[in-house]
């Protein structure tokens, strides 16, 4: 069975990252935001791992890239790796190393959601990942069911991976963007900040003030209006590729992988 690219998101946000710019400025950071900034560089480390994690396989020799869709109990089979090659910026022999793993961590051929926030959390022990990893599953594009298919995985992959600077930046874009608006509102910043601190075993209550500075600081950086509390998509790539510690963080993704 092929994979539907057409695939429906279910609607829905968290009730309660990665990405590694939100908490970035330009030199004379503050004491707060030099905090912020050091904890995007570690987010923008770590979720370079699990990227790999997610994507790495033992062995780069491959029979045949669908001869294990006979296995009992799979869900999902991957359309055809001709369809792949042309939809991603991965190659025939990258896309057969990014699926052997992929079924390592998913045998029935789907990544639930539950499966997603367990490979976070290896990465994050002493904290609580549920949120960040929540805001992060709701950038792939899933099946009725609410399950990423290996072909939505392995198109964000290469997004994150392979991808121009100006795609990075608003897939990253679309993670703060909590609630789908098409702006980043003083409660997006607030909830992905939150869940950054969560993912680090921060106590969110102590950090209240440091937590506020810091998403106040991103909007005066980054908004024409400030006084509106909220940042456009192109105001948010206009600041990114302007400011030369962020555009390189988000390049740190093309390396790691293959």
């Amino acid at each position: 069975m092929d994979v539907d690219l057409d695939e429906t998101v279910p609607a829905g946000k968290p009730r309660r990252r990665g990405a590694v710019t939100i908490a970035a400025g330009s030199n004379g950071t503050s004491g707060n935001e030099g905090s912020g900034r050091r904890m995007s560089r570690r987010m923008s480390t770590n979720l370079k791992n699990i990227w790999t994690k997610m994507a790495n396989s033992g062995s780069h020799k491959t029979a045949s890239f669908l001869d294990e869709l006979e296995i009992q109990g799979v869900r999902e089979k991957p359309q055809n790796i001709e369809a792949l090659e042309k939809e991603t910026l991965f190659t025939r022999e990258e896309i057969k190393v990014v699926y052997r793993r992929f079924k390592q961590e998913c045998p029935n051929g789907v990544l639930t959601e539950e499966i997603f926030r367990t490979v976070f959390q290896q990465f994050f022990p002493i904290g609580d990942t549920s949120q960040y990893a929540h805001f992060v599953y709701n950038t792939f594009r899933r099946n009725a069911s609410g399950d990423v298919i290996f072909a939505s995985f392995l198109r964000t992959l290469s997004v994150m991976i392979k991808g121009s600077l100006d795609d990075k930046l608003s897939w990253i874009f679309n993670l703060y963007d909590i609630d789908r608006d098409g702006i980043l509102s003083h409660h997006d910043l607030r909830l992905v900040l939150e869940s950054m601190y969560f993912m680090v075993g921060k106590d969110i209550e102590a950090e209240e003030t440091a937590i506020k500075a810091q998403v106040n600081s991103i909007i005066q950086k980054m908004s024409s209006d400030p006084s509106n509390r909220e940042i456009t998509r192109e105001e948010f790539i206009l600041f990114c590729t302007q400011d030369n510690q962020v555009e390189k963080s988000i390049r740190l993704y093309n390396c790691g992988l293959f």
